[in-house]
C-alpha cells in the first residue's frame, strides 16, 4: 500500500500563502535593487564632488602660475632694459663726453616752456665716443617746441637733430582751470664731440 500526501490545507489559504510568498521574495529584490542603486548613485555624486574640487584647484594653481610667469616675463624685460642702458652708459663714459656733460647741454638749450619725459643714451659703437639719444617730452605749444629744435641743431655737438614726432593733445580740464593742449614730441640725434 502506497502513503499518499493529503493536503488538509484549503485551496484559497495555500494560494494567498503563494501570493505572500511572491510578494515578499519581489519586495525584497526590490527593496534590494534600489539599495543597490542609491549606493551606486551617492558613491558617483560624492566621486563627481571631488573631481569638481579638485579641477577648481587645479585651475588656481594653473591661474597661480600664469601670474607668476607674467611676473617673471615683465622681470626679465626690465632687467634686460636695465642691462642694456647700463652698457650703453658704460660705452658713453668710455667716450670723451659723460652723460652728465651730455644732460647738462641739453638743460642749456630746453626753453622754460618745453620739458623732457624721458632721455636714451645709447651708445653707437663708433671710437669717436658718440651716442645716440631720443628725446620724448611735452611743450606748451609749436613755437616752443621749434624754439628748442632750433637751438639743438645750431649746436655742433649734437648731430643729425630729427622731429620722430609731435601730437597736440586736446585742452583738458584741471580743476576750475582749463588747461591748453600740450604738443607731445620725439627727438632723435646723435651727441659725439662737441
Amino acid at each position: 500500500m502506497a502513503l499518499r500526501e493529503i493536503n488538509l490545507v484549503p485551496p484559497d489559504r495555500a494560494a494567498k500563502r503563494l501570493l505572500a510568498r511572491h510578494l515578499c521574495f519581489w519586495a525584497a529584490c526590490m527593496a534590494l535593487f534600489t539599495g543597490l542603486v542609491s549606493v551606486i548613485y551617492v558613491a558617483q555624486t560624492s566621486m563627481l564632488r571631488v573631481q569638481r574640487r579638485s579641477l577648481a584647484q587645479t585651475k588656481e594653481i594653473e591661474q597661480v602660475l600664469v601670474a607668476r610667469i607674467q611676473v617673471q616675463k615683465r622681470l626679465q624685460a626690465d632687467q634686460d632694459r636695465l642691462n642694456q642702458e647700463k652698457s650703453s652708459l658704460i660705452a658713453i663714459r668710455a667716450g670723451s663726453r659723460s652723460a652728465a656733460q651730455i644732460i647738462a647741454k641739453l638743460s642749456d638749450h630746453m626753453n622754460s616752456e618745453t620739458w623732457l619725459s624721458q632721455l636714451s643714451l645709447e651708445a653707437t659703437g663708433e671710437p669717436r665716443g658718440e651716442a645716440r639719444l631720443l628725446l620724448t617730452g611735452l611743450a606748451t605749444s609749436n613755437e616752443h617746441l621749434g624754439d628748442f629744435l632750433s637751438r639743438l641743431s645750431a649746436d655742433r655737438s649734437f648731430k643729425g637733430v630729427t622731429l620722430k614726432f609731435a601730437n597736440e593733445s586736446e585742452d583738458e580740464q584741471h580743476g576750475q582751470k582749463a588747461v591748453k593742449g600740450r604738443v607731445r614730441f620725439q627727438i632723435g640725434c646723435q651727441s659725439g664731440r662737441g
